[in-house]
């Protein structure tokens, strides 16, 4: 019987030695996901940032471009100042900084992000909110490129 009782016991604790090395096992593969979804995350969380940075940049070029074009229109339209002064001509109003701006791309340090699911949300919203901004400038330039041809295809008529 003992020895029966013995045999028992080896089996035992061998069985619970194989169902140890199985949750470890499993904690150790389940740990390397881990790891490997917060590396990805980083990884997302990085290039967003990025896209989010260049997003900033094309607003401030397409600013600064819509800006050349009202001043263009200024001297198309032949405004005088002087005598009257246009509104939303920046060439016209007073203390407008009246110098060309351009847009210099310089690279910049990425601060430090938490690695989650919700900085991932926060980060789309962000992209969004940024084409969304690029896109309403464009249609700005868009009309406002429009209005300038139209007017000068009809000073070419009337000469």
């Amino acid at each position: 019987m003992k020895k029966y009782l013995l045999w028992f016991d080896v089996v035992f604790i061998f069985i619970l030695l194989i169902m140890f090395a199985g949750v470890i096992t499993r904690y150790h593969r389940m740990r390397r996901e881990l790891s490997a979804q917060k590396t990805m995350i980083r990884n997302v969380i990085v290039a967003n940032t990025q896209v989010i940075n260049e997003i900033g940049k094309a607003h401030q070029q397409l600013s600064s471009t819509t800006d050349m074009i009202l001043r263009y229109n200024h001297y198309l339209d032949k405004h005088d100042p002087a005598t009257e002064s246009i509104q939303f001509c920046p060439e016209c109003s007073a203390g407008v900084e009246k110098e060309d701006v351009l847009v210099t791309h310089s690279e910049e340090q990425l601060e430090e992000i938490p690695e989650t699911v919700e900085q991932l949300k926060k980060d789309t919203k962000e992209i969004y909110n940024g084409v969304h901004t690029v896109n309403n400038s464009v249609w700005s330039q868009t009309i406002l490129l429009k209005s300038v041809l139209e007017k000068l295809r009809e000073a070419r008529n009337e000469r």
